[in-house]
C-alpha cells in the first residue's frame, strides 16, 4: 500500500498535496509511509488516503472471495500491522469491497460475518502456524 501511495502521490500531485498526509503530517511523495502519514490520515477520514487503501484492498478481496467460495471458509481473521493499526476502519473497507465485488450467490449476505479482526499481537502468524502444525500432526 505504501509503495502504491508513493506512486499515486507523484502521479496526482494536486490531490495528494491537499491530503492530510501532506497538510497535517508533512509527507512527501518520496518519503510517504504507512505509519507516519497514510494510517493517521485515514483515521482522519482523509479522502486521498482512504482512496489509496480501497484501491489496494481490491485485489485482496478477489482472492479472499475465491478462497471463501472454493474452500467453504466460515471465518477469515484479518491480521497484520497495517490492518491492526486501522482496526475496525480497515475491516469495514475490506467488507465493503468484498460485498461490492462478490458475484457468488452462496456468499450473499454472509461476508460481514466471515471477516473478523484477528489478534493484534506480533505472534499471531506463529500462533496460526502452530495450530495448523498440531492439526496436521494429529491427522497423521
Amino acid at each position: 500500500i505504501e509503495r502504491f501511495a508513493r506512486l499515486q502521490a507523484k502521479h496526482d500531485k494536486e490531490r495528494f498535496n491537499q491530503s492530510a498526509c501532506v497538510t497535517a503530517f508533512h509527507g512527501a511523495a518520496d518519503t510517504l509511509t504507512n505509519e507516519v502519514h497514510l494510517v493517521p490520515a485515514a483515521k482522519m477520514h482523509d479522502a486521498w488516503a482512504l482512496d489509496i487503501i480501497r484501491r489496494c484492498t481490491g485485489p485482496l478481496t478477489g482472492v479472499l472471495l475465491l478462497l471463501t467460495a472454493g474452500l467453504g471458509l466460515d471465518r477469515i481473521a484479518v491480521i497484520g500491522g497495517f490492518a491492526a493499526s486501522l482496526g475496525q476502519m480497515y475491516l469495514d473497507i475490506l467488507r465493503k469491497e468484498m460485498m461490492d465485488s462478490c458475484d457468488f450467490e452462496i456468499l450473499s449476505g454472509k461476508i460481514p460475518d466471515i471477516l473478523t479482526m484477528g489478534g493484534a499481537h506480533e505472534e499471531a502468524c506463529l500462533h496460526g502456524a502452530a495450530v495448523y502444525a498440531l492439526n496436521i500432526k494429529s491427522l497423521a
